[in-house]
């Protein structure tokens, strides 16, 4: 049986290794550590049957590894080494399956006892079989990890050796990203989605904090590719972290699995270009390398232009598309991050003046440092291109709003030049370009009544004032206000000011 200790004081190390005759006991040195890092590697690289570990190394705690190489599958015996100030903090080590702890300095009997105790464990574990399972599922996990990383050994023994099979082409490589959080129970999620996808051909392997999935055969792809979004909306409505999915081309060679990992790999590093509201990634729909254009072939101001212009024509289609023309193509060029938020930031900056230049008044309140504050907290470019979307559809009811305020300002120019003449509600509409019951809206908003009354009104104030100020007769004001009845303006007269014509001039010319 295999061991490793793992204590960043040398002397300690050599102590452990003398203290006892090992061999009788059964176990081998198989290596050492003097981190906690470095134990980790250690023991995920030798899976060693038993790990003596210090409390306190450097990098990590002795608790905090056997926390890590729990969550990432091995399950040999653990014993913790602790000086009595640590006691307490090694007894948190219990439900990481530590099997002892042993305060320094180390006593041999403890340490035989404690090594009786987990030898005994692992030999009950060997005859039932669950040992050696764990070993074959982390050599096959070794294997993968081997294939898709292209650092595959020489082997004499075959791939069903380690259970295994790849006679089921075409193949699909599928990864399941979860490098943007800092901590997740990697574990988990592999379990997780081992569950979601138990009735289909495929190997799991957790690389990374990022689940690679193999998926053999093809109705197995279809199944999956079919799926994956009605997984990533369940695994979503209960709570769990949402992973960045890419999924890669079929392929039908063993040889093919590192290129097409490596793909899925470089898509992951250009998460903020690809990532969209949690759907997955195909790489079949994505440019190939060759195919991303110099960054230097984007004029950002013709975006730029093409946005005010459909501002100005309140196009809100119009701007949503050419917002997602331009998410693709940012997409296709070889930018940086850094290079997007300075783009987006130009974009703003122009069209604040631009707009600024055709509707002061009304975009005063434009905070282009807000809005660029915002654009600089989303994680990705689908975030801003959503965000300046939102924005600029708002700019046009801004625009929409400035623009029946100018038409409505026109049109009541026009009544107060036109006043008498025969004025209809459907002829101004015509002549301004808008539906008559539309301007009609726009202008009872605006004079607080409606068209007909307001017309009405504006000629009888208008006879009001020549009755005051000129001498002109009564039946010829009546015909200059637009009235061609004088009967009918007497009475619409009297009702409006309660007096008649002639004695609303007596009235106001003697006051």
């Amino acid at each position: 049986m295999k061991f490793i200790i793992a204590d960043d004081e040398p002397i300690v190390r050599e102590g452990l290794k003398t203290i006892i005759d090992w061999s009788e006991m059964g176990f081998t040195l198989c290596d050492e550590a003097s981190d906690g890092k470095e134990a980790v590697e250690k023991i995920m690289e030798n899976n060693p049957d038993l790990v003596i570990l210090d409390v306190k190394m450097p990098e990590l705690s002795g608790v905090k590894v056997a926390e890590i190489v729990r969550q990432q599958g091995y399950h040999g015996k653990i014993i913790i080494l602790s000086g009595f100030s640590d006691f307490a903090y090694a007894q948190a080590a219990i439900r990481y399956g530590v099997e002892s702890y042993l305060v320094k300095p180390i006593d041999e009997e403890e340490l035989i006892d404690a090594l009786l105790k987990a030898r005994k464990k692992i030999e009950e574990e060997n005859l039932s079989g669950l040992y050696n399972s764990q070993k074959l599922h982390n050599a096959k996990d070794m294997l993968l990890k081997h294939l898709l990383t292209d650092s595959m050994p020489r082997l004499d023994e075959s791939f069903t050796d380690y259970g295994l099979t790849f006679h089921e082409p075409p193949f699909q490589l599928a990864m399941l990203d979860y490098s943007c959080y800092r901590d997740i129970d990697s574990r988990f999620y592999y379990n997780y989605w081992q569950r979601v996808y138990s009735h289909h051909p495929a190997e799991f392997l957790m690389i990374d904090n990022s689940l690679v999935i193999l998926i053999k055969g093809r109705a197995a792809i279809q199944h999956f590719t079919a799926n994956i979004p009605i997984w990533l909306g369940k695994a979503k409505q209960e709570g769990l972290l949402q992973p960045f999915v890419i999924i890669s081309d079929t392929f039908s060679e063993v040889r093919d699995f590192s290129e097409n990992y490596q793909k899925l790999k470089n898509i992951s590093n250009r998460r903020f270009f690809y990532y969209k509201d949690n759907k997955p990634v195909f790489l079949n729909d994505l440019p190939g390398k060759d195919e991303l254009v110099s960054a230097e072939k984007l004029n950002p101001i013709e975006f730029t232009e093409s946005i005010y212009m459909a501002i100005l024509d309140k196009n809100t289609s119009l701007i949503s598309m050419t917002a997602h023309k331009l998410y693709r193509v940012l997409q296709n060029r070889d930018f940086n991050v850094e290079q997007i938020y300075q783009i987006m930031i130009n974009c703003i900056v122009q069209l604040k003046a631009l707009l600024n230049e055709t509707y002061i008044k009304e975009f005063i309140e434009f905070n282009e440092n807000e809005l660029i504050n915002q654009i600089c907290t989303c994680s990705t470019l689908y975030e801003i291109i959503n965000l300046l979307e939102d924005r600029f559809t708002l700019f046009c009811d801004y625009v929409k709003k400035s623009s029946e305020v100018k038409i409505i300002e026109k049109v009541l120019n026009y009544i107060d030049l036109h006043y008498n003449e025969e004025l209809k509600l459907e002829k101004i509409a015509d002549l301004f370009g808008y539906n008559p019951a539309y301007l009609g809206r726009l202008l009872y908003f605006r004079i607080g009544t409606n068209f007909n009354l307001y017309i009405e009104r504006k000629r009888l104030d208008k006879a009001k004032d020549m009755l005051i100020h000129t001498d002109i007769k009564i039946p010829d004001i009546c015909n200059l206000v637009g009235y061609q009845n004088v009967e009918y303006f007497y009475r619409k007269f009297k009702k409006y000011t309660n007096y008649t014509p002639g004695n609303y001039r007596t009235q106001h010319c003697n006051n």
